[in-house]
């Protein structure tokens, strides 16, 4: 269940949009106690660059339950839904920037990253700086503040976009991209990674390597993920026996799939179905 929560914040700031760009909000914080999150099914009405440090948070995108790991950033367009949650036992470290103002949809296509969500980040060292920097000029409130404070967080934009032009392994990554896609598409296929491995005839070490950096998890883990997210949809809206739903998502064992459900969500499945969380 996604909750919303407050986070232990560091810093964070906020101010109206008064021109056509400007930073909203910005800021850092890292989960020492308690779970933490966003429910938020329509948005802001802003964009949010969020970037994920350490640790991992678990978000609904595309009305997919997915996993997104340590050195990823994710942008959310204007109303866009926000839901995710961070456990503590991951020890997720966040940072991220609001911005708004008519301007940054022709800033956001030209420097390409205006179609994608998710972004791998190989070097976050400058993403930071750019961070740090804008929250720095919403709380010192100079003279020139505004400016300053938008020139930083469009650099952060920039570090996105550069980093997405310096992706390694294009061809390869954009593989197991596609056999990413396959799984969700065929999550109840029993297939190996040395299976998906061969059919992109790579080494099955390569390919875990590049599947865990796109979606910070495992093949057969990530499988796992969307067979519990089809259940709980099937718990909820039909009135299939637990044993049925078991096999229509990938479980053969009914047995096993309890003790999953159980170990993934907190709850056995018959709560679930009685609860919805």
């Amino acid at each position: 269940m996604y909750i919303s929560a407050t986070m232990d914040i560091d810093t964070t700031l906020t101010h109206e949009v008064k021109s056509d760009l400007e930073v909203i909000t910005a800021g850092y914080a890292v989960v020492e106690e308690g779970d933490a999150g966003a429910n938020r099914p329509s948005g802001w009405p802003d964009y949010q660059l969020l970037y994920i440090k350490n640790g991992m948070g678990h978000f609904l995108i595309d009305k997919e339950e997915i996993v997104i790991s340590a050195g990823t950033a994710i942008i959310f367009h204007p109303y866009e839904p926000q839901i995710y949650r961070y456990l503590q036992k991951e020890c997720p470290e966040t940072y991220w920037i609001h911005i708004g103002g008519s301007r940054l949809d022709n800033i956001l296509k030209e420097l390409g990253i205006f179609e994608n969500r998710i972004f791998h980040i190989y070097n976050d060292k400058s993403l930071i700086d750019a961070i740090h920097r804008t929250v720095d000029e919403l709380i010192v409130q100079e003279k020139g503040y505004h400016q300053a404070a938008i020139g930083h967080a469009i650099r952060a934009f920039v570090c996105v976009a550069r980093n997405k032009s310096r992706r390694p392994d294009n061809s390869l990554w954009d593989a197991v991209d596609q056999m990413r896609i396959k799984i969700r598409r065929e999550y109840t296929s029993n297939e190996t990674n040395a299976e998906y491995a061969a059919q992109l005839n790579m080494s099955v070490s390569h390919f875990l390597s590049l599947f865990k950096k796109i979606t910070g998890t495992t093949p057969q883990q990530y499988k796992l993920q969307l067979r519990i997210a089809a259940a709980k949809n099937m718990l909820l809206n039909t009135q299939y026996k637990i044993s049925d739903i078991a096999q229509n998502v990938g479980f053969g064992d009914s047995l096993y799939f309890c003790r999953y459900f159980r170990n993934s969500t907190g709850v056995s499945p018959s709560k679930f179905r009685r609860t919805g969380k």
